[in-house]
């Protein structure tokens, strides 16, 4: 995982580290197995297929409001 001595930071709570290692460890399984599989030119789909494995993964429920 990158640097990750930002999570110390007074307004991250105590969960935020553990979900900075399982989003890292997720991608790494998930998304670096895509890279270069994809043609340049086609960044579109690529984009679209990364953020299909995201909500499918339910990260993307971090990014969207409870209703």
């Amino acid at each position: 995982m990158p640097d990750a001595t930002f999570l110390g930071w007074p307004f991250f709570d105590d969960d935020h580290p553990a979900l900075a290692r399982d989003l890292d460890a997720w991608c790494r399984r998930e998304i670096a197995p895509l890279a270069g599989e994809q043609e340049e030119e086609d960044v579109d789909a690529a984009s679209r297929e990364y953020v299909r494995r995201l909500g499918e993964g339910g990260w993307l429920s971090y990014a969207v409001p409870a209703a």
